[in-house]
């Protein structure tokens, strides 16, 4: 997962700190980064382990957590 554009690690360092750890449960480990890929909306940059945003896998493509999807109109977002 080291070349895995939505994993970040501590080898990663030209994001913040926040990057580090889960903006849920705040540990660190395997995360995925809300970075919107092409879309619009951009992304927060704020990082979540799988299972706290209620996912299994790690999503193929762009991802954006649900506050970024819910506030660009994505009501269908995780179904």
């Amino acid at each position: 997962a080291d070349s895995d554009p939505f994993v970040a690690s501590d080898e990663c360092d030209d994001n913040d700190e926040e990057s580090h750890s889960c903006h849920i449960c705040n540990d660190g480990g395997e995360l995925m980064v809300c970075d919107g890929g092409d879309h619009e909306i951009g992304g927060c940059g704020r990082s979540f382990h799988i299972n706290c945003v209620g996912r299994h896998e790690i999503p193929d493509g762009d991802w954006v957590c649900m506050q970024c999807a819910q506030g660009a109109g994505m009501d269908d977002v995780g179904k």
